[in-house]
């Protein structure tokens, strides 16, 4: 087994069969998306942070698994969570829908990502540009 840390921020050079994001973030990035081998599962922190002065992030930690279909990855909620959030890896618009999604429902019903542009629906529980986490 090999196991390398890096910069999540820093586009993936080959693929790998498991990434572990450690910082919260507001939606998984389409490089770490990419970097993940067929089966590959990608785990991270998806927090609401409340506000630009806060460090921490409150959400709930995902696990993905890359599927045959490249628009869907399976997803399931692990476990929630209070974290540190990311560095430069947060969206505002993301973390706002994030923010009233969570209000809505703050156990997430979702058992997808879906990786394409399209116009959000009911079955999207957190819905975003190019991405959305699905029933």
């Amino acid at each position: 087994m090999d196991v390398r840390q890096g910069d999540a921020s820093a586009m993936l050079d080959e693929t790998f069969d498991a990434i572990l994001i450690n910082a919260g973030v507001t939606h998984p990035l389409a490089h770490w998306l990419d970097g993940l081998a067929a089966g590959g599962r990608l785990v991270l922190p998806i927090t609401y942070g409340f506000g630009p002065a806060s460090p921490i992030g409150k959400g709930f930690i995902v696990a993905l698994t890359k599927t045959a279909d490249p628009l869907w990855l399976d997803a399931r909620v692990v476990t929630m969570v209070a974290i540190y959030s990311a560095l430069g890896l947060r969206d505002a618009g993301a973390n706002d829908r994030l923010g009233e999604a969570l209000k809505r429902s703050m156990f997430p019903t979702f058992n997808r990502l879906r990786c394409d542009a399209h116009e959000a629906s009911s079955s999207c529980w957190l819905h975003g540009d190019g991405w959305c986490l699905s029933a």
